[in-house]
């Protein structure tokens, strides 16, 4: 008998699933903070099951029977892994080569639970990043460069002439290189980028722009280059509300 309760609608599976990848997220880049993002897998426990019970061996059985619909690792090694993610939450110092492992069953554990979840998506909306970063045409050049490499970034959407496109930083790299001397580079990164597209020293990418509600079987055979745009089209706003990336429906 199931132990997953019924009726978890798309929005709890797309919130626990955002949960899911902040948390692993943040284990890859902190190695000392496993309890924190182990923390995570209680809170999907919590909505599996439909109540609050007493820490993470209490959502065992509704942990294990998502992991297993999404997975073909035999019960007892899936099982297993389980309880070395659980049995690590009651140490106190993980040091040198047992954090790191501790970190990477905890992070294998996190993936299969994020494969089962995604299978339960169909929308853009489901999967799609909220509230994405754009370059705007008042942007300097070496502001769209910073956000760039500040979030490691190899495109970012920017509105042109009543429509969407893609910036990509091969076309920022490109612009910034082309430069004569140290003078004309700093001039360069001082530029508009309206101007700079305006003069097509500057190259756009035409976007893929689907409705919220488009179906990833339908979006995947259209993300040639560059993300999908999720764009609202209410009294032609072209709103854009998110973007999905490769990485996203993977």
């Amino acid at each position: 008998m199931s132990k997953i309760k019924d009726g978890i609608i798309d929005a709890e599976w797309s919130d626990c699933l955002r949960r899911l990848r902040d948390a692993r997220a943040l284990v890859l880049r902190d190695a000392e903070s496993f309890h924190e993002a182990a923390i995570t897998l209680e809170r999907v426990g919590q909505v599996l099951s439909g109540r609050i019970k007493n820490g993470l061996g209490s959502y065992r059985s509704e942990l294990l029977e998502l992991a297993s619909s999404a997975c073909s690792i035999e019960p007892p090694e899936l099982q297993r892994l389980f309880e070395i993610v659980r049995e690590s939450r009651n140490m106190a110092v993980h040091d040198g080569a047992w954090a790191r492992h501790l970190n990477s069953r905890l992070v294998d554990f996190m993936l299969i639970l994020e494969q089962a979840i995604m299978e339960k998506l169909q929308c853009a909306s489901d999967l799609m990043v909220r509230q994405p970063l754009t370059a705007e045409l008042w942007h300097l050049v070496s502001q769209v460069r910073q956000a760039m490499l500040s979030n490691s970034y190899s495109s970012l959407p920017i509105f042109f002439e009543d429509r969407w496109h893609i910036l990509t930083d091969q076309a920022i790299m490109d612009y910034i290189y082309r430069a004569s001397d140290k003078r004309d580079k700093k001039e360069r990164l001082s530029a508009k980028l309206e101007t700079a597209i305006q003069t097509g020293e500057i190259k756009l990418l035409d976007a893929s722009c689907f409705n919220p509600e488009a179906k990833l079987v339908d979006i995947v055979p259209r993300m040639v280059v560059g993300p999908g745009l999720i764009v609202e089209d209410r009294d032609e706003s072209k709103r854009l509300v998110g973007i999905l990336t490769p990485f996203d429906v993977l």
